[in-house]
């Protein structure tokens, strides 16, 4: 090549498809760093040629700094994820780079890049994009039914508008799958390394000689041959699509819905359709940049867990999960701890677990081994109050007694228990107080009593509302 060719080309350090690729490339190329040019003189001149008003530069500098130094600072992530400044250049499509411009970019831009970074630090992705001035748009979630699975706030698959007219669990959870498999294609689906081993004319990779003697392979002119190769058919795209097949075997399935899932099947051709079970789901490793998977591999173990098939037929049948009042029990006490971890950052949740240690009250050591561990469900600490929150999934939160209502006592009795341990183990602070949380039947309920210098409040949230109102009415019960 002449000395006078250079070859310049763009890489981002945080796209997850050169992960493979990288220690290569960086070994044949120098490598200049460009970071985003958030107050550097010549980006600001340009916005101000633009018709930027010098107000608006001056914000936009100013709140994207503080949203790239929280990413930087990120253990999860670093400045490999910083957002750049080319969102914010105007196009040729934009008829004035005013406020409205602005919100816009910050709306459908800045807000989506903060949200899907895969940090790990409860409340960061919305505290980033809030430091741009946005306020967090409520963009409908999944219904309850799904909401246990903890990863609702790594992408929004569809909009609950989409799911109306769904004729059970098992088509909101085909639909949500498809929807999520064809974002995964859009963004390019992950490929993994895949030990092989094949007779060839030629050698690749690392030759076994054993067995290339033991069966006389060099007399027919071939080798055996181990040797590793980049492949879309690793674990956890075999799960998608195998759940994929097994959900086309439902007969129950809505027309709509059916198609959407078997185009979802077809673009995820040449992976091996597999048996699901758990030694498949054992082998899925997910980092980082893998963090789209791991909402629909939740789903997928959903299914399985769910989908009975007939062997004569071929049918499948999905199983209702919501008649089995432990499971449902289980959904509502996880949809409460990561609401409370991912939606909020006033309060640390379960940092030091969900253990409540009893107080050592002169209980011999000898009959420790008899006690049984106490756990809450969501343990909530700030400088202004300690909050010890448990789910109850009961239908009737309040029970009857000689024409009154009342608090059910086993779960008071409980609740009083956490209250009274967790002031005697735990260091200094405000007073514990208890709540203990129902899902809504009927009627919103709210009760307050106070015991034994305890404050103790019992709640029904109505998960049957419009998203808006169960963000809001969570957020309220500990404001």
């Amino acid at each position: 090549m002449p000395d006078n060719v250079h070859v310049p080309g763009m890489m981002n350090t945080a796209d997850r498809s050169l992960a493979l690729v990288d220690y290569a490339l960086r070994r044949r190329f120098a490598f200049e760093t460009l970071t985003p040019a958030y107050g550097a003189e010549k980006f600001r001149e340009h916005l101000l040629e633009a018709g930027v008003d010098r107000t608006l530069v001056e914000r936009i500098d100013r709140n994207m700094a503080e949203v790239n130094r929280n990413i930087r600072e990120d253990g999860d992530l670093g400045p490999g994820f910083e957002i750049g400044h080319s969102f914010f250049v105007p196009g040729d499509g934009v008829d004035s780079a005013d406020e409205r411009w602005y919100d816009a970019v910050v709306e459908t831009r800045i807000a989506p890049r903060c949200a899907s970074t895969g940090s790990t630090v409860p409340g960061a992705p919305t505290n980033w994009w809030k430091s741009c001035g946005g306020e967090r748009p409520h963009r409908q979630r999944l219904l309850p039914a799904v909401l246990r699975l903890g990863h609702v706030q790594e992408m929004d698959v569809v909009r609950v508008e989409e799911l109306r007219g769904l004729r059970g669990v098992h088509e909101l959870l085909g639909k949500v799958l498809a929807e999520g498999v064809f974002r995964l294609v859009r963004r390019g689906i992950d490929r993994g390394y895949r030990a092989l081993r094949e007779d060839l004319a030629g050698v690749r990779g690392k030759i076994a000689v054993s067995e290339t003697a033991a069966r006389a392979l060099r007399s027919r002119g071939r080798v055996a041959c181990e040797f590793a190769e980049l492949s879309h058919d690793v674990p956890h795209n075999r799960i998608l699509r195998s759940t994929l097949d097994s959900l086309l075997r439902v007969p129950a399935l809505h027309g709509d819905v059916r198609n959407r899932i078997r185009a979802a099947h077809r673009k995820l051709d040449g992976v091996t359709v597999a048996r699901l079970d758990r030694r498949l789901f054992g082998q899925v490793q997910l980092d980082r940049n893998r963090h789209g998977y791991r909402l629909l591999l939740s789903i997928c173990r959903l299914a399985h867990e769910n989908l009975l098939v007939d062997e004569d037929s071929g049918d499948a049948k999905f199983t209702d999960f919501r008649q089995d009042r432990g499971r449902m029990w289980k959904l509502f006490e996880d949809f409460v701890i990561e609401f409370y971890r991912r939606e909020q950052n006033n309060y640390r949740v379960n940092r030091h677990g969900r253990r409540i240690a009893w107080s050592n009250d002169g209980t011999a050591e000898h009959q420790r081994s008899l006690i049984p561990r106490m756990e809450g469900d969501a343990l909530l600490d700030s400088p202004r109050r300690r909050i010890v929150l448990d789910a109850k999934y009961y239908p009737e939160a309040l029970t009857a007694h000689h024409g009154s209502r009342k608090l059910r006592s086993e779960h008071l009795y409980q609740l009083l228990a956490y209250l009274r341990n967790r002031e005697a183990t735990t260091g200094a602070g405000p007073r514990h107080e208890g709540i203990l949380l129902y899902p809504v039947v009927d009627a919103p309920f709210a009760a307050e009593v106070r015991l034994e210098g305890f404050r103790i409040q019992a709640r029904g949230i109505d998960l049957a509302q419009d998203w808006r109102g169960v963000h809001a009415d969570m957020l309220a019960l500990i404001g």
